[in-house]
């Protein structure tokens, strides 16, 4: 088949977990299909990185987008009297649509991939070809939480009618495609009530490379714990600065020594402050996250907001490290309690997880191999690969 894959933004480097999932999808498709990939792009450099790419796909494009300050703050402005959400706005792009009216001109696709919610503005209503929206999250999921998250003023307001705007947009934008697929089994329940009767709806998972992050020996005596996310994302800085402020002293009177690194791309200010702690060291974007995992007691996840799946938990547990997570963090990860990870939505009893981990030996061993285990069995990408060959073989028609 003729795929058009769009893309959210470049599946290159795989520094985050939306571009791990879509270049794996993509890899996957492109070893059956014949792909063109149209991507959003931020930076001139990522023109480098669309070379890793091109091997195995039929035509590659980059459409340069601007996300700088001056124009969210124009976008934010004149958005507020209309109903399409600044997010999606910030995303629109005469040149992608532009470009993408040349490319279906010519020899028809079978299949339209909206890589993410922002990408299904670009999918003709009256096409004839196949149509599949991936959604890596939920956008109203998110923006209701981070709602209910922010204290009363401007930006909780704005937060409440972003959020309905999502809501109504996202739902009608869901019942427009053939073929729906969630991340998780959460996702897939908030999808299923916008549905038509004649929709398709898939649970696909992102997976992890279990050869690259192979269990490793990590001293069992230290008392580091690691944060990684992307920083600029907000709910990644705003769940760590809560656990920085409301959790980490309560470890702290228990395990005096316990250190925090905090590895993550573009930390905000607020965050970068942290480094005044002697024992929280903010080491930004590193080039390589194992040695950092290998040499950690646990790996914590105190997201407050989110939807989808978070990749760092399924790198950390098939590199053998423990995992203290709120159920926000670890959603959609078929993960159990005391089984295979330590789930904790209250301060003190988060505090209490670390303190476990970081002092009980056995217990991080347990952990260890659960986890281990658990994405060998279900999230290993050969494993994935094969669920996404299976959905695509099944299109009627093709």
């Amino acid at each position: 088949m003729r795929i058009l894959f769009l893309a959210f933004e470049l599946p290159y480097p795989l520094d985050r977990g939306g571009r791990i999932k879509s270049y794996h999808y993509l890899q996957a498709l492109a070893k059956r299909h014949d792909v063109t990939l149209v991507a959003l792009s931020r930076s001139l450099s990522e023109q480098q990185h669309l070379e890793v790419l091109t091997a195995e796909l039929a035509d590659a494009h980059l459409v340069p987008i601007d996300i700088a300050l001056t124009r969210k703050v124009r976008l934010a402005v004149m958005g507020l009297s209309r109903w399409k959400p600044f997010v999606i706005s910030l995303y629109t792009s005469k040149e992608m649509a532009r470009l993408l009216r040349e490319l279906m001109t010519g020899t028809p696709f079978d299949v339209i991939y909206a890589d993410h919610l922002h990408m299904a503005q670009y999918v003709p209503k009256n096409t004839s070809a196949f149509t599949v929206l991936d959604q890596h999250n939920i956008e109203t999921a998110i923006l209701r939480r981070f709602f209910k998250n922010q204290p009363w003023g401007p930006a909780k307001a704005f937060a409440w009618w972003e959020w309905k705007r999502m809501e109504q947009y996202e739902m009608s934008v869901c019942r427009d495609f053939d073929l729906i697929l969630a991340t998780t089994p959460v996702d897939a329940d908030l999808i299923r009530p916008w549905m038509r009767a004649d929709q398709r709806l898939e649970v696909m998972p992102i997976g992890v490379d279990v050869q690259y992050f192979a269990p490793s020996p990590r001293p069992l005596a230290t008392c580091t714990i690691v944060s990684v996310g992307t920083m600029s994302w907000q709910p990644n800085s705003e769940g760590l600065l809560w656990f920085c402020r409301e959790i980490l002293p309560l470890a702290r009177a228990k395990v005096p020594d316990l250190r925090l690194q905090v590895i993550g791309d573009r930390p905000p200010p607020a965050v970068r402050r942290l480094s005044s702690d002697a024992q929280i060291e903010v080491l930004g974007k590193v080039d390589d996250i194992r040695p950092y995992m290998a040499n950690s007691a646990a790996l914590i996840v105190p997201l407050r907001v989110g939807s989808g799946m978070r990749v760092k938990i399924l790198n950390a547990m098939a590199i053998g490290l423990p995992v203290v997570s709120t159920s926000i963090g670890c959603e959609g990860i078929a993960v159990t309690h005391g089984r295979d990870i330590l789930i904790a939505d209250e301060p003190l009893d988060f505090a209490r997880a670390i303190v476990d981990v970081v002092s009980n030996g056995e217990l991080q061993k347990h952990l260890s191999n659960a986890g281990r285990a658990l994405v060998m069995e279900r999230y290993a990408w050969p494993v994935i690969y094969d669920q996404i060959g299976k959905v695509f073989v099944d299109i009627p028609g093709r």
